[in-house]
């Protein structure tokens, strides 16, 4: 071995276990309380777990201060100082455009570029503390649950049904109905004092 090289975890383990046994009274069963202390380690950590992201997968973060940005190997981690993490999977195609749209943009630096940056990344900030801004009060909630409801039908309107005429259906109908009050009632809640 190098006399730089650093010893893998495993070899530190391994020189750690060696060590106690030397140095015990009883050898064997020294030996036998690390063999449990590192199954039982293993096992704690092979424990499941929600949401961890290793920091040697983060490729390349940008810091806003009171949120960061990660792109990792498996998608973008989007962190409030606060303690809110959203982590977007790679299989959301379209929402981690938006963040890399915003780390291509973090790269242009002339000042035409940079008024754009400016604009797209507090739009992207904003939205990824969507969470924190609904928690304020009830009506927040709705007003912003509203909001994005209002907006995803507009963008159905245009993209998908104007799209091609087609004769709506009985089911199409109720689903509608069913929007509309669901958008109503939501608009009613925002509108009122909680």
């Amino acid at each position: 071995m190098e006399k730089n090289k650093k010893p893998t975890i495993g070899e530190q383990i391994a020189q750690v276990k060696q060590d106690i046994t030397a140095n015990s009274k009883d050898a064997h069963w020294a030996q036998k309380l690390l063999s449990k202390l590192t199954a039982l380690q293993k096992e704690a950590d092979n424990e499941p777990v929600e949401l961890i992201v290793p920091c040697k997968e983060v490729k390349d973060t940008i810091d806003f201060g009171a949120c960061k940005i990660s792109r990792t190997i498996r998608g973008y981690l989007f962190e409030a100082k606060g303690g809110l993490h959203t982590f977007v999977s790679l299989r959301m195609e379209r929402v981690c455009a938006v963040f890399n749209t915003l780390f291509e943009l973090s790269k242009k630096t002339d000042d035409a570029n940079k008024e754009i940056y400016d604009a797209f990344s507090n739009a992207v900030q904003y939205i990824g503390q969507a969470l924190i801004f609904s928690s304020l009060n009830e009506k927040s909630l709705f007003a912003n649950a509203t909001a994005m409801l209002h907006n995803f039908n507009e963008y159905c309107d245009e993209h998908y049904h104007n799209a091609e005429e087609v004769e709506e259906t009985e089911e199409d109908i109720k689903e509608n109905m069913e929007l509309e009050k669901a958008s109503e009632a939501m608009e009613i809640l925002a509108s009122d004092d909680l």
